[in-house]
This record gives structure tokens, C-alpha cells and sequence, in this order.
């Protein structure tokens, strides 16, 4: 119930704070971030097998029931179409023998976006190679109605452009509080 924008303003009065820190202190037990670890030491130039090592390291020594990569593609060395292809598919193979699971978070092409009429995600408006679609098990693209026409900002879609083993295509609309 804090309001976000307090809270990046620093609005928050001594028991808030202190509220908050409890709070973070318990949730740690289960969260961990990752720095981003990849290209930091000058003339350093790793491949994607390398980073894809030190990260199938750091997955197996946290043992972690989920992992989330946002912006997964700055793992990445060589982002041509094939070597994408093949991190995705040793991002899956990761997945499963650590038994964790993974969700890559990838951005979608603007001007794709922006240019169309109906602003939603497409599968077509992802980045990067048809990998990402022709590997993924399942595909959700998030969408604010807000964000593109005079609504209330109230709502979030979560439209699922892909399921392996489920149905789609679908949609799942939520209540939104961007402010809490």
C-alpha cells in the first residue's frame, strides 16, 4: 500500500522506512540480484558460450525455484540470428537440468509498435531472431490500455501470444495501480 512514487521521492517518515527495511530484510531470504557480470574488465571480450557458463554457475549455485533475466539479450556476445538461436536454446537446456524456471524478459521493436493502429504486443513486434518465438514455451506480452488511448489507467492485459501446452491465443486483463 505505499505509494511508488513516495517512495523513489523518499516522502517516507521513520516507521515507514523502518517498515520497509523489515520488509526487504524478509523477502531477501528468497530474492537475489545479479549483477550484470558480463564485458566489465577493458578488452575483455567473452562468447556466449563463456556467459552462458557463468551463468548456468551462478543459477546452480543459488539453486533457484525461479529465475527471471531482464533484458537476457545483454548476455549475449554475438547476436546474430544463429548464435541468439542457439543461447535460447542453452538457456532452455539451463532451465531444465537445474530445474529452475525461467522467464527471459525481451523488449519489443517500438516502431513496430508504434506504427500500428492496435498497439498491443504481437509476436511479430518481438526483437531479435524468430528464436524467440519458435523456442519459447510460452509467450506473455504486457500491455496498459492507458499508455496508448484516453482511458483510465486502471487495467493491465497480460496477452498470451504463446502456450505450448496450453490455450492461446488469450488474454487476462488485471486491475492496475501504477501508483501502488
Amino acid at each position: 500500500g505505499w505509494s511508488r512514487s513516495d517512495l523513489i521521492a523518499g516522502k517516507i517518515d521513520a516507521a515507514e522506512q523502518e517498515a520497509l527495511l523489515t520488509e526487504m530484510e524478509r523477502l531477501s531470504e528468497w530474492i537475489r540480484f545479479l549483477d550484470l557480470p558480463y564485458g566489465r574488465t577493458a578488452g575483455e571480450r567473452k562468447s556466449n558460450a563463456a556467459n552462458l557458463d557463468m551463468l548456468q554457475q551462478y543459477i546452480s549455485d543459488a539453486q533457484p525455484d525461479i529465475f527471471i533475466a531482464d533484458l537476457f539479450k545483454r548476455v549475449l556476445v554475438e547476436t546474430e540470428p544463429d548464435a541468439e538461436e542457439q543461447a535460447l536454446y542453452r538457456i532452455q537446456a539451463i532451465a531444465q537440468e537445474t530445474r529452475t524456471h525461467t522467464m527471459l524478459v525481451q523488449q519489443l521493436r517500438l516502431k513496430d509498435v508504434e506504427n500500428r493502429a492496435d498497439q498491443r504486443p504481437t509476436r511479430e513486434s518481438i526483437k531479435g531472431s524468430s528464436a524467440w518465438i519458435d523456442i519459447a514455451d510460452t509467450i506473455i506480452g504486457w500491455y496498459r490500455p492507458a499508455l496508448h488511448k484516453t482511458c483510465p489507467d486502471d487495467t493491465i492485459q497480460g496477452i498470451i501470444l504463446k502456450q505450448r501446452y496450453g490455450v492461446w491465443p488469450l488474454a487476462v486483463e488485471f486491475d492496475w495501480n501504477a501508483e501502488f
